[in-house]
């Protein structure tokens, strides 16, 4: 999974976290599928922090851009329903893409 995410200039200097998780459709996190996992462990993809300097050249309004990845290795989808990708900043879901599995 890809995520581009629009840092507005009064948010750059500041540390951000950026998880990126696969829920239901109730929007819920489904549980990791590895072996070994703790159970009911949320599926995350990616769980990291960011700090996007301001250089001089940017200006009031101006935003910044982060580009980041990750792969979800080893997800089951239970069963046909509709689930989503959540892309998450400092805990806030600020996008989503969804698809329906049928059989």
């Amino acid at each position: 999974m890809a995520v581009i995410v629009t840092v507005p200039y009064a948010r750059t200097n500041e540390r951000h976290e950026l998880s990126l998780s696969f829920r239901n459709g109730e929007g819920r996190d489904l549980p990791a599928a590895k072996p070994g996992s703790p159970p009911g462990e949320p599926v995350h993809a990616s769980q990291s922090f960011f700090n996007i300097d301001r250089p001089l050249y940017l200006r009031p309004g101006d935003s910044q851009l982060l580009t980041s990845a990750a792969n979800f290795d080893g997800l089951i989808v239970p069963e046909p329903d509709t689930y989503h990708f959540a892309v998450l900043i400092d805990g806030r879901e600020i996008s989503r893409a969804s698809f329906r599995l049928v059989r």
